[in-house]
């Protein structure tokens, strides 16, 4: 009996350990690394261009970010220049195949994007073809409606979202944000330019703000950079861009 009593302990302790021995291994945690674009192309016109650009602010904003490497921000941008005529442009061709590009911004011109939605989804649409490396990702810049001429906007909007849904592309809606700052803060903060067409340097500050959130996912108000602004103005800017991204 006794032999048996100490047996059977023996057998489970077995058993257990055959079990632990055939158990899969834990998993480890992963943690997926987020997607850090390098090198960043924004096309457009005097929209992207006025100011010095919007890329020289999002520049400022990466400065601040202490990236592990150094991003690359281009730009080509020529006054009233649409999108067809870009890819007619040894300019742009050049610095579009220069480099296997992260990001490609597209900016049509205002007027062509509310009058001919058409022509400006088949430009927008001819650029994805022109772009060759497969995995660039394709941002479309949605501009404002002129000063006084409001109304644009809703045929704007509609042109840039169809061909964010035609091209799998982001839409980042300044344009949006543009009408939305007004309507809450009056002319408190004019983003545009006496002109009524180009944005003031608030205006250009708002839409880098807008793809510093957008393209690196980063909070524009938990970045100190103001660029020639007043901190509160900066601040106010920052707030309707994470906001504006936010609710679209």
């Amino acid at each position: 009996m006794k032999e048996i009593s100490v047996l059977i302990p023996l057998l489970f302790l077995m058993i257990s350990c055959s079990e632990d021995r055939t158990a899969e291994p834990e998993k480890e945690d992963t943690v997926e690394t987020p997607f850090r674009p390098q090198n960043v192309l924004f096309i457009g016109n005097s929209h992207t261009r006025f100011n010095q650009g919007v890329d020289f602010y999002l520049k400022g904003f990466l400065d601040n970010l202490n990236l592990p490497y150094e991003p690359f921000i281009e730009r080509s941008a020529f006054d009233g220049y649409t999108l067809d005529e870009h890819l007619e442009n040894n300019s742009t061709t050049s610095i579009l195949e220069s480099k296997k590009w992260d990001i490609v911004v597209l900016q049509e011109n205002t007027f062509k994007a509310a009058n001919d939605k058409l022509g400006a989804k088949v430009a927008m649409e001819n650029f994805k073809f022109a772009v060759t490396n497969n995995d660039t990702q394709l941002y479309l810049f949605l501009t404002w409606a002129y000063e006084d001429e409001p109304e644009m906007l809703s045929k704007i909007i509609e042109t840039y979202e169809e061909t964010g849904v035609l091209l799998k592309a982001k839409v980042v809606p300044v344009g949006v944000a543009f009408r939305d700052f007004k309507n809450a803060n009056g002319e408190t903060i004019n983003l545009y330019n006496p002109d009524g067409v180009h944005p003031s340097i608030a205006g250009s500050f708002l839409a880098a703000s807008m793809f510093y959130y957008a393209i690196y996912d980063e909070d524009p108000t938990k970045n100190d950079y103001t660029a020639s602004l007043e901190e509160a103005t900066a601040d106010l800017l920052k707030q309707m861009a994470k906001e504006a991204i936010d609710a679209y």
